[in-house]
C-alpha cells in the first residue's frame, strides 16, 4: 500500500495512479472510507446516483471537413446496449486558413442517422473563431431523438461543403445515460 501526500498530487503522472494508491470517499451519511483509487473512479463513473459529465474533442482537418456530409465522423463512441449518449453542450474552434468554406456550412451533432440535436452555421467564417452549438429546432418527433447504443457524430447538415481550407476542432460535454 502506498500513501499519497496531497502536496505530491501535482507531480504524479496519471499512469502512477493505479491500484496501489488510495483515495478518501465520503458516504451519504458523512462517513469517510479509504478505497483503491481505481475503484473510486469506477464508482464515480457508474452513474450510481450522480451525474457524471465527460468531455471529448475531435480536430478535423480541412480535407475531412470537405467530406463531412458524405463521411460523418464520430466524436463519442457508442457505449453499449442499454445506454445512450446525451450531448449537453458543444462548441467549435475554427483555425481559419485562407479560404472560407462555401455552401453547406452548418455543422450538426447527433446520433443514429437522421437524429440531430445540436447545430451551428459556422463554416463560412473568415477569421479564426470559437462558437457554441445551439439546440436544433424540433421539426419532428425523431429530429432530436437520443438513440440507444449509438455514438455522437459530427456531420454537415445538407451536403459536403465546397472550397475552404480551415481545420476545425469540435468539443462536446456529454453524459452516458441508461435507457
Amino acid at each position: 500500500m502506498s500513501d499519497i501526500n496531497v502536496n505530491d498530487l501535482a507531480t504524479l503522472s496519471p499512469s502512477a495512479l493505479d491500484g496501489d494508491y488510495y483515495g478518501i470517499v465520503f458516504t451519504p451519511n458523512g462517513d469517510t472510507n479509504k478505497v483503491v483509487f481505481e475503484d473510486a473512479v469506477a464508482q464515480a463513473n457508474s452513474n450510481n446516483g450522480c451525474v457524471c459529465l465527460q468531455e471529448a474533442s475531435l480536430t478535423i482537418a480541412s480535407a475531412d471537413v470537405l467530406q463531412l456530409n458524405s463521411t460523418p465522423l464520430t466524436i463519442v463512441a457508442a457505449q453499449g446496449a442499454g445506454t445512450a449518449i446525451e450531448v449537453i453542450s458543444a462548441s467549435v474552434k475554427i483555425a481559419f486558413g485562407s479560404v472560407a468554406y462555401a455552401t453547406n456550412t452548418s455543422l450538426v451533432i447527433g446520433s443514429g442517422g437522421n437524429s440531430h440535436y445540436l447545430e451551428i452555421d459556422c463554416l463560412a467564417a473568415t477569421v479564426s473563431t470559437m462558437r457554441k452549438f445551439a439546440d436544433v429546432e424540433v421539426t419532428s418527433n425523431t429530429a432530436t431523438s437520443i438513440v440507444e447504443n449509438s455514438g455522437a457524430g459530427i456531420s454537415v447538415f445538407s451536403g459536403d461543403p465546397t472550397a475552404g481550407d480551415s481545420d476545425i476542432t469540435v468539443y462536446v460535454l456529454y453524459r452516458v445515460i441508461t435507457v
